[in-house]
C-alpha cells in the first residue's frame, strides 16, 4: 500500500492515558495536511459523567519494580490478560513484564508514543527535546519520565526536577510518564509534527524514517515500539507480531488497570486491537536479535 501523506487522515481512535483521580483519554486525531498531523491527548479529569470510569483506576496496582532494574513477572501483570479460561497463567506469570513502580493512590503510569517528528514544535515553545522538555510540555503533574533500554532490559528514569538522566527523545520513541494528581487544570496535550517517511515505500536507513533495532534472546527480550503510521493493515496484535517476526509475546499498557494486556504466540487468545502510532511492547526471540524493523 503506497503512503500518500496528503491523503492520510486516520480515524479518531481512543488510547487510555490515565491519571489519578480521573480517567484520561488520548486521541490520535486526523486532519493531516501537507505532511503534518496532530497527536492529541485529552485529560478528562474530574468530570462527574466519568465517575464510573474513573473508579476503574483504583483496580490493579502496578507490580513493584525499581526504575533501572529489570521488570519481573509479577502476578498483577497477569490479571488483565484475559478471563480465567484464557489467562494461560503459568506462561504469562513466567514471562509477563511489569511497569516501573508508581503509588496507585497518588501516581498513575502512562505509556505514550511520539509518532511524529516534533522537534521543531518543542523548540518553538522553548522546550528541549528530552525528558525534561517532555515533562515541561505536558505540565507540572509529570514527576517521572522513563524509557526502555532493550540492550540492558532495564528502564532509564529521569525524576523531577529532571536534572539527572535527562535523556534525549526520539521520533517514534515510547515513554512511560508518571503523573501525580497535583494539577487538576491539565486538560489537553497535543503534539504537532511532520509525518516520518513511510515504512513501506522508503528503504531502511532513509533519514527521518522511524525504525527500531530489536533485541532478541532466549528467553525473549523486550522492546518498545510504535505501530507504523502507514500500516493500518496491522489491525490486531497477531498482525503486528507476524509483521515483525520472531515475536513470542506482544503487550499493550492499560493505564486504567495499570497492568499490561498480553497476547502470547500463536496469538489466538487476547488478540487485541492495534492502532497506528500507538505504543506496544514486543518480546523478541533469539533469531530476531539485531533485526531492524520496519
Amino acid at each position: 500500500m503506497a503512503f500518500n501523506p496528503k491523503a492520510y487522515s486516520p480515524s479518531l481512535d481512543l488510547l487510555e492515558f490515565d491519571r489519578r483521580p480521573g480517567l484520561v483519554s488520548a486521541h490520535l486525531s486526523g486532519g493531516m495536511l501537507m505532511k503534518r498531523i496532530l497527536f492529541t491527548i485529552l485529560f478528562l479529569v474530574g468530570l462527574l459523567a466519568l465517575a464510573g470510569m474513573a473508579s476503574l483506576t483504583l483496580n490493579g496496582a502496578p507490580a513493584a519494580a525499581v526504575p533501572g532494574q529489570s521488570p519481573d513477572g509479577a502476578a498483577d501483570a497477569v490479571q488483565a490478560v484475559a478471563p480465567a479460561a484464557e489467562q494461560q497463567i503459568d506462561a504469562a506469570a513466567a514471562e509477563a513484564s511489569s511497569a516501573p513502580a508508581a503509588d496507585p493512590f497518588v501516581q498513575r503510569l502512562n505509556m505514550i508514543a511520539l509518532p511524529l517528528h516534533s522537534q521543531a514544535m518543542f523548540a518553538a515553545l522553548g522546550h528541549t527535546f528530552n525528558a525534561k522538555g517532555l515533562a515541561a510540555y505536558i505540565g507540572p503533574a509529570v514527576i517521572r519520565v522513563q524509557v526502555w533500554l532493550p540492550g540492558s532490559q532495564t528502564y532509564r528514569a529521569s525524576v523531577k526536577p529532571f536534572t539527572l538522566n535527562n535523556f534525549a527523545l526520539q521520533s517514534g520513541g515510547v515513554y512511560m510518564v508518571t503523573l501525580d494528581n497535583s494539577d487538576q487544570t491539565l486538560s489537553v496535550f497535543t503534539i504537532v509534527g511532520d509525518v516520518p517517511p513511510p515504512s513501506q515505500t522508503t528503504p531502511q536507513g532513509t533519514p527521518g524514517r522511524v525504525e527500531y533495532t530489536l533485541a532478541g534472546g532466549s528467553p525473549c527480550k523486550l522492546n518498545q515500539l510504535t505501530a507504523p503510521l502507514d500500516r493500518p493493515d496491522l489491525a490486531k496484535a497477531k498482525d503486528l507480531a507476524l509483521a515483525i517476526g520472531n515475536v513470542a509475546r506482544i503487550q499493550q499498557w492499560n493505564a486504567n488497570t495499570q497492568v499490561y494486556q498480553s497476547s502470547l504466540s500463536p496469538f489466538t487468545l487476547n488478540n487485541f486491537d492495534v492502532r497506528i502510532g500507538y505504543p506496544y511492547m514486543v518480546c523478541v526471540n533469539a533469531p530476531g536479535n539485531g533485526q531492524v524493523w520496519p
